[in-house]
Protein backbone atom coordinates (compact mmCIF):
# COMPACT_ATOMS: atom_id res chain seq x y z
CA UNK A 1 0.00 0.00 0.00
CA UNK A 2 2.89 2.55 0.60
CA UNK A 3 4.12 2.10 -2.67
CA UNK A 4 0.95 2.78 -4.28
CA UNK A 5 1.04 6.14 -2.39
CA UNK A 6 4.29 6.84 -3.35
CA UNK A 7 3.75 6.33 -6.86
CA UNK A 8 0.72 8.48 -7.07
CA UNK A 9 2.49 11.30 -5.22
CA UNK A 10 5.42 10.93 -7.25
CA UNK A 11 3.13 11.20 -10.41
CA UNK A 12 2.11 14.33 -9.44
CA UNK A 13 5.08 15.82 -8.76
CA UNK A 14 7.90 12.96 -9.79
CA UNK A 15 10.20 15.94 -10.07
CA UNK A 16 9.70 17.38 -7.05
CA UNK A 17 10.05 14.02 -4.66
CA UNK A 18 12.69 12.76 -7.51
CA UNK A 19 13.01 9.82 -5.14
CA UNK A 20 12.67 6.98 -8.49
CA UNK A 21 15.33 7.71 -11.04
CA UNK A 22 12.90 5.18 -13.21
CA UNK A 23 10.23 7.39 -12.86
CA UNK A 24 11.41 10.39 -13.67
CA UNK A 25 13.29 9.38 -16.69
CA UNK A 26 10.89 7.42 -17.74
CA UNK A 27 7.90 10.59 -17.05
Amino acid sequence: MGQTVLVEGERHHGKEISTSPSRDMGD
